[in-house]
């Protein structure tokens, strides 16, 4: 099969992955591109491909079909559109996932724009529903939101009933978050933030502020948080290590300062956010309240140019790679080539696989054959 070699972003030739008993095999439709995988490439990079360093296996979430299914699988089935989360890998036309890290596309989207959903989803329910409790009608406040994280995050808490606020830095991200429901939208290049806070809420102060860079905003964090707020820092700049923190302020405030970084995650906890997620999530996504916002999709071949969108922060949404080399078309998934996919990778003592054959193989061709037969009788009106 092809993948996506992580040191110089090509397409190269590996090993097709094998299931465990507790695995699926996906047919990837498409997987997107996460700061996570940038900084795991620049990390690699940076230690100058030494021999005591291994290439990273990037790709964090994906959508597809399942083609291959495990012995002790039981609540997914071949032919099933999922999307889930890998812990790499997903860089790849096929990937082995854990079933508990699966879970079936909410209704109304195609396939491949289900793999914007996962991570983010997750990361959002983690740090808003999990590690705290966001009411109705609270204040949040979320930095640079204008990517995949921030414009799922706007979405999700304006279904819960939140008032949203958000910074960006270019007038056309600005208008991006408005669109999708932001009620203050802050240039924070030209604004500071936290005095355009106090003058939205009177003085009172935001109750959540999300923030992805935990860089030079940290002291304006503090000030804008409401008595007993909360900051939630998804990561940090490693340049940002010493920077002050005023602990008379955050003690005075009763601030609670929080980690919010979902990948440090256990596949246990994770399969218990995707859980919370299809109850919680995926109605209000079938209902169109909520949707996947797609900047981009590029194709395998494209992948330096899809790295590059994100490190240039153009991107207004999600960006999506998909397994398309050169002038290939994207495959259909209602054609018999996936059927094929899926005979290439069946063992003869698959017992799912001879129901699939029987069911609908053996029982149409059945049908067919009397129908046929009836056809051809002759009927004598005497």
């Amino acid at each position: 099969m092809k993948a996506i070699d992580a040191d110089v972003l090509q397409v190269r030739e590996v090993g097709k992955p094998k299931i465990g008993d507790d695995q699926v095999l996906i047919k990837v439709a498409a997987t997107s591109v996460n700061w996570a995988d940038l900084w795991k490439r620049a990390d690699f990079r940076r230690k100058v491909r030494s021999a005591t360093s291994s290439k990273p296996n990037l790709g964090l979430e994906c959508s597809g079909r399942i083609i291959e299914v495990g012995s002790q699988v039981t609540r997914l089935k071949i032919g099933d559109e999922v999307c889930g989360i890998v812990s790499g890998g997903g860089y790849a036309e096929l990937v082995a996932v854990c079933d508990k890290l699966v879970i079936p596309i909410p209704m109304g989207i195609p396939l491949r724009d289900a793999a914007a959903l996962p991570l983010s989803a997750c990361l959002i329910w983690h740090c808003f529903f999990k590690m705290n409790r966001v009411r109705q009608d609270q204040i949040i406040l979320i930095h640079r939101a204008a990517g995949g994280v921030g414009s799922l995050a706007i979405q999700i808490l304006k279904y819960y009933g939140c008032h949203v606020y958000i910074t960006a830095g270019t007038r056309e991200k600005l208008a991006f978050c408005k669109g999708l429901g932001a009620e203050v939208c802050i240039n924070y290049r030209k604004e500071n933030f936290y005095e355009r806070v106090f003058e939205e809420t009177q003085g009172k102060g935001v109750d959540y502020i999300l923030d992805h860079r935990g860089d030079d905003f940290l002291g304006k964090n503090l000030y804008s948080l409401a008595i007993g707020g909360t900051l939630i820092l998804t990561r940090s700049k490693s340049e940002c290590s010493n920077i002050k923190v005023d602990l008379g302020l955050v003690a005075a405030k009763k601030i609670s300062i929080t980690g919010g970084n979902s990948l440090s995650l256990s596949p246990a906890e994770h399969a218990t956010l995707l859980n919370d997620v299809e109850k919680n999530i995926w109605p209000a996504i079938a209902q169109q309240r909520i949707r996947p916002i797609i900047y981009k999709s590029f194709k395998f071949i494209e992948a330096a140019d899809a790295h590059t969108a994100m490190q240039k922060s153009i991107n207004l949404g999600k960006v999506l790679l998909l397994p398309i080399f050169h002038g290939q078309k994207h495959q259909s998934w209602n054609n018999c080539s996936f059927w094929l996919e899926v005979y290439r990778h069946q063992s003869w003592n698959n017992s799912s696989f001879w129901l699939g054959v029987f069911f609908c193989v053996i029982i149409p061709l059945y049908f067919v054959w009397i129908i046929v037969a009836i056809l051809e009788m002759d009927f004598d009106p005497n």
